[in-house]
C-alpha cells in the first residue's frame, strides 16, 4: 500500500453494510463509516444502523469517507459519533453547512488541510454555517483563516475554548447557549472580535424571508440577510413559537456586504443601529432612518460608495465614528439643528455634505 490508501483489517460479508448511500464496517462493536456513494445533497448520518439483526451506534467516520461528494451541501453528524478521519470532507466544494457533534481538532483537517495554518487553503468557500451539538472543548486555532464562515452555534456544554480558536473568521458570527463567557474559555478565543450573540439556542433563533433574527430580552434583533432580493424589508414584528416580538434592533454586520441590495426599509420599531450593520453594501443608494432610532454604531454605513441621501431623524443622540466612512457620493440630512453631543466628532470623518435642521429643506 505503498501510497498509503485506508485499510481496514478484518473485514467480510459479515461486517460490512450499505444503507441510504453510506457504507459502513463493523469494527470492535461498533460502525465506522467508510464511504458515501449516495446522490442526496443533504445528508443525515443516523445514530444506529441494524445489521444482521444487531443494532449497533455509528461512532467514526473514516478517513476520506465523503471526499469529492462534490454535490454535497449539508451534512448532519449525531452525537453518537466520536471521531472524524482526516480529510473526511476533502473536495466537498458545495457544502454549505456542517452539523457536528463536537470539533477536537482544526476544521481544515477534515477538509485536507495539513496545518491550521493552511485552514483557509482547504475549507470550501461555499460552507457558511456550522452548528456544534454537544462535546466540551473547541481547541486553539480550531477555525483560523475560516474566512467564508458566517455562522457557528456553541453548545452550553463547551467549558473550553482554545486562543484564537475564531481568528481571521472575518465575517462570523457567533451564537452561544451561555449567557456569558465561561472562565474555562480563553480571553483570546475570539480574538478577531466576531460578533458574538450570548444566551442563545434554538427557541430564541428565526430565520423568515432572508433574514435572520434573534431574540434577546424580549426583543427581536436583526442578526444577518441571507437572502436575495436587491430590496430588502424589515418587519415591525416576528413571530416564534407563537410569540410575537418586536424588531427593535440591527445587529452588528447584519446587511455587511450585501452588495446586491438597491433598498432596505427600516420598520419605526427599530431603536438601534449597530456596529457595521450596513458595511460593505456598495449598491445601496438611498435610506431613511426612521425617528424610532435613537443610535448608530461605529462604520455602520461604511464603504456604501453608492449611497448618496440619507436623512437622520432628530430622535438619533448617538452616531459612532466613521459611521459614513468613505462614502464619498453622500449627503446628508440631519433634523437636529446642530451635532448632538452624543455624536462622535468623527461621525463624517469622510466630509460628506452634511445639512442641519431646516436648510435641507431647501435642498432639491
Amino acid at each position: 500500500n505503498y501510497y498509503g490508501g485506508t485499510v481496514y483489517w478484518g473485514i467480510n460479508e459479515n461486517n460490512f453494510i450499505e444503507k441510504d448511500g453510506i457504507q459502513y464496517v463493523i469494527i470492535n462493536k461498533e460502525a465506522v463509516i467508510t464511504r458515501y456513494v449516495g446522490t442526496s445533497t443533504n445528508v443525515e448520518i443516523p445514530t444506529t444502523i441494524e445489521f444482521n439483526g444487531k443494532i449497533y451506534n455509528v461512532t467514526s467516520i473514516g478517513d476520506y469517507a465523503f471526499s469529492y461528494c462534490n454535490s454535497l451541501t449539508s451534512i448532519t453528524i449525531p452525537n453518537s459519533v466520536t471521531s472524524i478521519g482526516k480529510s473526511a470532507f476533502s473536495g466537498c466544494n458545495s457544502l454549505e453547512s456542517l452539523i457536528l457533534p463536537c470539533i477536537n481538532t482544526y476544521l481544515g483537517y477534515y477538509f485536507g488541510a495539513s496545518s491550521y495554518s493552511s485552514n483557509s487553503n482547504y475549507v470550501p468557500e461555499s460552507l457558511k454555517t456550522i452548528i456544534i451539538l454537544s462535546g466540551t472543548s473547541i481547541p486553539e486555532y480550531a477555525f483560523y483563516k475560516c474566512s467564508s464562515l458566517e455562522n457557528i452555534t456553541i453548545p452550553n456544554s463547551v467549558t473550553s475554548i482554545g486562543y484564537y480558536a475564531f481568528y481571521s473568521c472575518s465575517s462570523l458570527t457567533i451564537y452561544c447557549e451561555v449567557s456569558t463567557k465561561p472562565s474555562g474559555w480563553s480571553n483570546d478565543w475570539n480574538r478577531s472580535g466576531g460578533t458574538v450573540y450570548w444566551g442563545i439556542n434554538e427557541n430564541t433563533y428565526i430565520e423568515k424571508d432572508g433574514i435572520q433574527y434573534v431574540i434577546i430580552d424580549e426583543e427581536a434583533v436583526v442578526t444577518k440577510y441571507v437572502g436575495i432580493s436587491t430590496n430588502a424589508e424589515i418587519p415591525t414584528t416576528i413571530e416564534i413559537n407563537g410569540k410575537t416580538y418586536d424588531v427593535t434592533s440591527i445587529g452588528n454586520y447584519a446587511f455587511s456586504g450585501c452588495s446586491s441590495l438597491t433598498n432596505i426599509t427600516i420598520p419605526d420599531s427599530v431603536m438601534s443601529i449597530r456596529y457595521g450593520a450596513f458595511s460593505n453594501c456598495d449598491s445601496l443608494t438611498s435610506i431613511v432612518i426612521p425617528s424610532s432610532v435613537t443610535s448608530i454604531g461605529n462604520c455602520a454605513f461604511s464603504e456604501c460608495s453608492s449611497l448618496t441621501t440619507i436623512t437622520i431623524p432628530s430622535s438619533v443622540t448617538s452616531i459612532g465614528e466613521d459611521a459614513f466612512r468613505n462614502c464619498h457620493s453622500l449627503t446628508i440630512y440631519c433634523e437636529a439643528s446642530s451635532k448632538p453631543s452624543g455624536w462622535s466628532n468623527d461621525w463624517n470623518r469622510s466630509g460628506g455634505t452634511v445639512y442641519w435642521g431646516n436648510q435641507w429643506h431647501y435642498v432639491n
